[in-house]
């Protein structure tokens, strides 16, 4: 079926240490026409599916370590191959 919906991500800032520590995330759907039991329902097969497939949610919440490193393009090139440099 057809719907429209809109996601709004939002979260005060901690400007001491530059980041955010929450994030608050809202689907913004029309349920009007949905009985008690089927928002229920819809509430859970959304938030299943956002943990089975939403990569950036869960590397957020595991708490995934990033590491960086500044690489010269020619080197990363024989390394990593062309593509491998550009992403």
């Amino acid at each position: 079926d057809d719907y429209q919906t809109t996601i709004r991500v939002s979260g005060a800032a901690d400007r001491e240490q530059e980041r955010y520590p929450l994030l608050e995330e809202h689907l913004e759907v029309d349920l009007s026409g949905l009985s008690e039991a089927e928002v229920a329902k819809l509430k859970t097969i959304v938030e299943r599916s956002i943990d089975k497939v939403c990569t950036v949610g869960r590397t957020l919440k595991s708490g995934t370590e990033v590491t960086f490193e500044v690489v010269d393009e020619p080197l990363a090139r024989r390394e990593f191959g062309t593509d491998a440099a550009r992403a």
